[in-house]
């Protein structure tokens, strides 16, 4: 008789995950991020869940050019509105600098990708239906340029 498989850590496994994650709800609150987006934008993860994505990571204020925000915010409406991916091109979004290491911001460039998970109901004849969104929105990355 074979044994039951150990149920994985699915947390532990996204967090460790190498690439850039953040998880998001519709309203853009934080929920989940992995390690590698918390090195990349210099951020704990103590300090950023469960507020809100422009409060965290807001346009340099030192910028008038700085479009970040705009950009991000009119991508993951996108996604949101026609539950589809979206990738953006190349994107100046400069990140906030800890006190720590000198304050201010810090320029970066970032190619982010966002989607929406969904949930499938069983129809008739076994066959998957899109029902409504999923609670989360997904932002894929940033990855640096």
């Amino acid at each position: 008789m074979a044994q039951p498989l150990p149920t994985p850590d699915f947390q532990a496994l996204f967090e460790s995950a190498p690439g850039l994650y953040l998880v998001l709800t519709p309203a853009l609150t934080i929920v989940a991020v992995s390690d590698a987006y918390l090195k990349a934008t210099m951020t704990t993860r103590e300090e950023i869940l469960g507020r809100g994505l422009f409060e965290v990571f807001p346009d340099n204020p030192d910028d008038p050019t700085a479009t970040g925000v705009r950009n991000l915010r009119a991508s993951l409406d996108r996604v949101l509105t026609n539950r589809v991916p979206d990738s953006m091109a190349v994107q100046k979004y400069d990140i906030r600098r800890p006190e720590s290491e000198g304050g201010g911001f810090e320029e970066r460039y970032w190619r982010p990708a966002s989607g929406q998970r969904r949930r499938c109901r069983r129809a008739k004849k076994r066959r998957a239906r899109p029902q409504e969104p999923g609670p989360y929105a997904h932002l894929i990355a940033p990855r640096e340029a």
